[in-house]
């Protein structure tokens, strides 16, 4: 389900620290587009905090699935939310088996003229960790969005990669 046209809202505080979770807009691998987030999430002033430190358990060898709160996001509004300390680290196996990562959204994708919308969404603190053949390439967040590169690797504090319009 992509929830197009539908707004999901959060009532509560979420922190995932030590559970096992899929990204938003990933879930099928035979037919990834069936699962993009398309809708309105509207976190209310609440935050979310998660520390990913194993996604062994997401991966199909055969397909690359991109990593944050948000996997695959399509014309989506994200809005009113803050991520608070979350933390992504990708071993050696893991970065082959995606090219994107960001603390919110691991690729972003969005029509010319519509696009993704991001409204008064806060990061503060996190990181992402990439082991990349035998190297570890660090991106530390404070409170601000970076976009790097690290070996075809896609790593921002806000979104891993962008295709198409966003604002």
């Amino acid at each position: 389900k992509t929830f197009e046209g539908e707004i999901v809202r959060l009532n509560d505080d979420i922190n995932l620290e030590g559970n096992y979770w899929i990204p938003i807009g990933n879930g099928d691998h035979s037919n990834r587009y069936n699962y993009l987030f398309a809708g309105t999430f509207d976190g209310n002033g609440h935050y979310i905090t998660y520390e990913s430190t194993n996604f062994d358990h997401y991966y199909n060898d055969d397909y690359d699935e991109p990593l944050g709160l948000f996997g695959h996001t399509y014309n989506a509004t994200i809005k009113n939310l803050w991520l608070k300390d979350c933390k992504i680290e990708l071993s050696e196996r893991e970065t082959f088996a995606t090219d994107n990562a960001g603390l919110l959204i691991g690729f972003a994708r969005g029509d010319h003229s519509t696009g993704t919308t991001i409204e008064n969404v806060m990061v503060t603190g996190g990181s992402i960790k990439i082991v990349d053949r035998g190297h570890r390439e660090e991106f530390d967040i404070w409170g601000y969005s970076t976009g790097e590169e690290a070996d075809g690797q896609n790593a921002g504090g806000l979104i891993g990669s962008v295709e198409g319009n966003i604002s």
